[in-house]
């Protein structure tokens, strides 16, 4: 479940207000994954990122955890 709410906060790019999303299945998506996070109360997530430097050919490694627990708290 959290890898689907990662990958539709990646994808559900915002839209301008009065306008229309330009794709319907990507309107659709972020719909589920606003849905999930409404019903949510509070959601722990370990990560890992690599970050590679295209002029330097050298790659970056972060990793953390994510926790939120609703309403308002996120570390």
């Amino acid at each position: 479940m959290v890898t689907a709410l990662a990958l539709g906060l990646f994808l559900a790019a915002p839209v301008p207000a009065g306008e229309a999303p330009r794709d319907p299945a990507a309107a659709a998506l972020a719909a589920k994954v606003q849905a999930f996070y409404d019903r949510t109360k509070d959601l722990t997530a370990r990560f890992r990122q690599t970050y590679t430097y295209a002029g330097f050919g050298r790659k970056q490694v972060s990793t953390g955890k994510l926790s939120v627990k609703k309403p308002g708290m996120m570390r």
